[in-house]
Parts: structure tokens; C-alpha cells; sequence
């Protein structure tokens, strides 16, 4: 999936693939960084990453504070994997938001120009072979 963050002060997009024994390598402007997180539960894993085990529930959450410009979905639609789920505008930057796996849009709990938190759940999907 992709995350939002704040290297040396600058907002940056970043691509984040789960490892195993919760590990994570996250990729950004060329460069590779294998990350061991201290708490892998704590992370939320299943959501963000898409890594839903047994459950085929996912939810989408906001990788920081910032505005709802664009939800280019429907709830009830199919989306394949990297289908943007929400355009979110953060420190004058627009991010799209991305369904981690082929998923089916169950709820979409934001609506355009609403002001978010981070961690703020925006969507809810649920996964499909």
C-alpha cells in the first residue's frame, strides 16, 4: 500500500510491502529502507496493508490530518488493487489513497471537503478472490 510521511520535515508518499515476523520495506524516491516495527499489532497491519488473514474486512484509514478533495468510488463497487479510494489534501499536496487488494467498497464514511484526523477510518472494503 501506500503511506503518507514526514521525512526531514517534508511530507513524502511511500510505498510499504509487509515482510515477514513484522517486517515491513518501505520504498521511497529510490530508495529501499527494511523497517522491523516494534509492535507489529499495534500497527494495525491489517487494515492499512491489506493483509486481512482470515477476515476479509479492510479499512482504509487516513495516513494524517487533511481534506477529503475527491472519492473517485461508489460504495457496492468492485476495485481492483491500487484503485484510488480517496484523494486526501495534506500540507497543499494531493495523495491518492489506494485499495490494497481486489475489494468490493462496502462503506465510504467521508464525503467530499470534510476535514479528517489522521487515523480516521474513511473506508471500508471488503476483500474478493
Amino acid at each position: 500500500g501506500e503511506a503518507l510521511l514526514s521525512i526531514n520535515g517534508r511530507p513524502e508518499i511511500v510505498h510499504v510491502h509487509e515482510k515477514p515476523e513484522g517486517r515491513v520495506l518501505v520504498t521511497t524516491s529510490g530508495l529501499e529502507i527494511e523497517v522491523e516495527l516494534a509492535d507489529p499489532s499495534a500497527a494495525h497491519l491489517e487494515g492499512r496493508m491489506g493483509a486481512a488473514g482470515a477476515d476479509a474486512r479492510i479499512e482504509l484509514r487516513s495516513p494524517m490530518h487533511g481534506t477529503v478533495v475527491q472519492i473517485p468510488v461508489a460504495e457496492g463497487a468492485t476495485v481492483e488493487e491500487e484503485a484510488p479510494l480517496v484523494v486526501l489534501e495534506a500540507m497543499k499536496m494531493q495523495n491518492a489513497l489506494t485499495s490494497p487488494a481486489r475489494a468490493v467498497v462496502r462503506r465510504i464514511l467521508v464525503e467530499q471537503g470534510q476535514t479528517v484526523e489522521g487515523d480516521a477510518l474513511l473506508v471500508e472494503l471488503e476483500r474478493v478472490e
